[in-house]
């Protein structure tokens, strides 16, 4: 798994986790709109007990 973390690190051009760590395009809402209902479900998801 690390392996592939770096390549693909390495083929976006950064050097540390931080530099891309909770990035989105906000330039695309649909992948904004699809990224915080993933995280609503998954929040209200685990308290639907």
């Amino acid at each position: 798994m690390l392996d592939f973390i770096r390549r693909w690190m390495n083929e976006k051009g950064f050097e540390t986790i931080d530099q891309f760590k909770g990035k989105v395009n906000s330039n695309d809402l649909n992948a904004v709109t699809t990224f915080e209902r993933t995280r609503f479900m998954k929040y209200y998801g685990e308290r639907a007990d």
